[in-house]
């Protein structure tokens, strides 16, 4: 996609350190608990089983980015639960075996996303990744390359049951174990001209009940833990604003009432792309989780600056902290107020005349006075002070 189309559909690529972010705690971490809790080789084989048949969904997939990790580490994973019957029960027939038998397919993961060329792109990512693990196995394991020839990676897995073009918020999602991804970033206010009227209506009637005033990347969160199961995992990355408002009313909020526990999340963060939001990921559990829920906050805007952590009891669905704002109140004295809490907001550039076309307005008819107004933004007023002070 171009810039202008990514910004039309709040498509953007996310870093590998942010996408582990969420792979970690959601698939890597408690999968490896498992690894290396076991005690008997049977509970390994058990193990492996379920492994082999672990379904990932991301419902906005883009370009495969997030698939592409979760599938490799997956076959690492799978390396260390083998290595572990080779080196705690000396079964190094049983791996040989098992080996054959434990090649993660890709066909146990699914995507939506409504680029043609992005869904094509996913398909080859997947079966690049299923390639290079192969490769990493055989250099691992030290297995002669003749005895596993007959998985080079070919033939090649038709996955055109499994990544899909079509709009995630419309369709029916595929049953899977957890569900991983990166939705896309539209705020209320520029979803009606990014998005159009008739989409809208068409969103917000197939989903009447998150908020209108809510950030487009909700409506994802939402649906997450509407398909997963008890004992299920997710793992998104959302605009800050998910904690924040009518957005947490409608995402966080309604997985913690619902029974989801947050298990590790980034409050907020400068997003690493090119799109100048900063974001929250959130990585949660259908059910109930014991012990400390790690909380995450970036020192600054500088990624290299540091983070700050904390690790907590619970993690409210503001991820904040201080205090749980989730549980206050609207102060009758603002509720009654006139006051303005926010900045002018044309809403559509279709409200927005240059000065050249007000001045002629005005000129023709001069009663538009009533109707056309200057107005500025906070950059305005701050941007080139500041860019003058920084030349100073």
């Amino acid at each position: 996609m171009d810039k202008e189309k990514r910004h039309a559909f709040g498509a953007h690529f996310t870093s590998e350190a942010d996408i582990q972010r969420i792979i970690g705690p959601t698939i890597v971490k408690p999968w490896t608990e498992r690894i290396d809790a076991a005690t008997r080789l049977q509970d390994l084989v058990e193990i492996l089983k379920e492994l082999m048949n672990f379904r990932v969904l991301d419902p906005a997939c883009g370009s495969g980015n997030f698939l592409y990790v979760a599938y490799r580490e997956l076959s690492r994973l799978d390396l260390r639960l083998l290595a572990r019957m080779e080196e705690n029960f000396s079964a190094k027939s049983v791996t040989k075996q098992a080996l054959t038998a434990s090649i993660i397919s890709p066909l146990k993961f699914f995507g939506c996303d409504i680029d043609s060329f992005g869904v094509e792109l996913t398909k080859v990512t997947l079966m690049l990744a299923k390639k290079l693990a192969l490769d990493e196995a055989m250099a691992t394991l030290g297995r002669d390359e003749m005895e596993l020839g007959f998985y080079d990676g070919v033939p090649l897995d038709n996955l055109d049951k499994n990544i899909k073009q079509t709009d995630a918020l419309f369709t029916e999602w595929p049953q899977v174990e957890t569900t991983i991804g990166n939705p896309p970033f539209q705020s209320k206010n520029k979803m009606q001209e990014e998005l159009g009227v008739p989409y809208l209506h068409k969103l917000r009637a197939r989903h009447p009940d998150v908020p209108g005033h809510a950030d487009y990347c909700v409506y994802w969160f939402r649906l997450t833990l509407e398909h997963l199961k008890d004992g299920q995992r997710a793992g998104l990355v959302g605009t800050n604003t998910i904690r924040q408002n009518y957005s947490r009313e409608g995402g966080l909020d309604y997985i913690v009432s619902e029974g989801g526990t947050i298990t590790e999340a980034v409050s907020s963060m400068p997003w690493s792309g090119e799109a100048n939001v900063h974001v929250s990921i959130v990585n949660w559990v259908k059910g109930v989780q014991t012990g400390k829920k790690r909380l995450y906050i970036q020192e600054g805007v500088d990624p290299n600056a540091g983070w700050h952590r904390e690790d907590r009891d619970a993690i409210s669905s503001a991820r904040s902290y201080g205090f749980d704002v989730t549980k206050a109140k609207p102060l009758r004295t603002n509720a009654r107020g006139h006051g303005c809490f926010q900045g002018q907001t044309h809403g559509h550039k279709g409200f927005l005349l240059s000065p050249n076309d007000a001045t002629a307005a005005l000129a023709k008819k001069p009663e538009n006075a009533e109707i056309l107004f200057p107005y500025l933004i906070a950059n305005d007023f701050l941007g080139k002070k500041m860019d003058s002070l920084a030349g100073i």
